[in-house]
């Protein structure tokens, strides 16, 4: 039995859409804007290629917005917290900004809602190039697993992020390179991708026919640059289904 199952909600598509490019290979200050010459921007889709997510809200009214926890709920979003990153909040500003600009990648997917300020988040493509994504209030991403990133603020010096999390949050970053990393990847079209810990909450997979309270675990049974074939197992009963965008539901086996 073959399931295609839209588990998520669906990110907006907007004109109000983060900006994104190629950067360039210069070694100047690291919170410049890094455009090539001439520039080279990338689309939401390309993005969304990459397994990145992108919603545009109105971060104002973040403590009592219905869009975002939809979201939240959709996606199994069920703790967060709030971080001022600037150096008269941070004491150990400058070591911290080291930290995140080092290039690494997570067991888990990275979601960043920017709520004031401003910062950009890197991240690799399959060419291995470099895409900047310039986070502005409203904006709420979601890297996947995987992905090799690294994040800095720009020359305002100050963002304040909510930080989301399926569960306990885990900020254990791996810095590169991995792709021999006992566990931690899988190669997908020629490339290493992260593989475990594929974080999918209970409550998305009511359309199959499944209690959000049911213990499951996703298993990869096949893959192809086009889609990923995934066994979704419960204590009483089993379902496959495929989707076009692997980079989502890709994962070794979890019980939640």
């Amino acid at each position: 039995m073959t399931l295609k199952i839209e588990a998520f909600t669906t990110p907006r598509r907007s004109v109000m859409a983060i900006e994104a490019w190629f950067m360039d290979d210069s070694n100047e200050d690291q919170r410049l804007p890094h455009h090539r010459n001439p520039k080279e921007l990338v689309t939401l889709d390309y993005l969304a290629d990459l397994g990145v997510l992108y919603w545009k809200l109105n971060s104002e009214s973040y403590e009592n917005d219905s869009e975002l926890r939809k979201i939240r709920e959709a996606r199994g979003y069920d703790y967060m917290d709030l971080l001022d990153l600037c150096p008269e909040k941070v004491s150990n500003y400058e070591e911290k900004l080291k930290n995140f600009f080092t290039e690494h990648i997570h067991q888990d997917e990275e979601i960043r809602y920017c709520l004031e300020g401003s910062g950009y988040f890197d991240v690799r493509d399959k060419d291995d190039r470099w895409i900047r994504i310039w986070m502005k209030p409203g904006d709420l991403i979601v890297l996947p697993a995987g992905i090799y990133h690294r994040f800095t603020l720009d020359t305002g010096n100050y963002i304040k992020l909510m930080r989301l999390f399926v569960g306990e949050p885990v900020w254990t970053p791996y810095n590169r390179p991995q792709e021999e990393h006992p566990g931690l990847t899988h190669k997908v079209s020629g490339r290493s991708k992260l593989m475990i810990n594929p974080r999918v909450s209970g409550n998305t997979t009511k359309r199959s026919g499944l209690s959000s309270s049911r213990r499951f675990r996703l298993e990869v049974k096949n893959t192809t640059e086009e889609k990923v074939v995934v066994s979704l197992v419960t204590n009483s009963s089993s379902f496959s289904f495929s989707s076009s965008s692997p980079v989502v539901l890709l994962g070794g086996s979890l019980w939640r």
